[in-house]
């Protein structure tokens, strides 16, 4: 019998000018759990082009880490409240 395997999904990480690097690096290191230096290179990359994947895997556990990345702790910049959250989509993997 042959087994079925759930579709996959992307969480993609679009670039923005509203948050910091460090910001969105520890966002992504403290809710994905990885490691500081992919996490640095993601983000740099999603900079460079637009966008870029930072996680895959199946429809519902993607949606509880797209909704965790979304309301993380607002960001702090000089005293001001970033309250939009980090610019993270989910896209079903092709």
């Amino acid at each position: 019998m042959a087994r079925k395997y759930l579709p996959q999904h992307n969480i993609v990480l679009l670039d923005d000018n509203l948050h910091t690097l460090e910001y969105a690096v520890k966002t992504i290191v403290d809710i994905l759990k990885i490691a500081d230096n992919d996490a640095k290179s993601m983000v740099l990359n999603a900079h460079q082009f637009g966008k870029t994947i930072i996680w895959t895997g199946h429809k519902e556990l993607a949606e509880l880490k797209l909704e965790l990345l979304k309301n993380k702790e607002p960001e702090i910049i000089n005293g001001q409240k970033i309250t939009t959250p980090l610019n993270v989509v989910l896209e079903k993997k092709k």
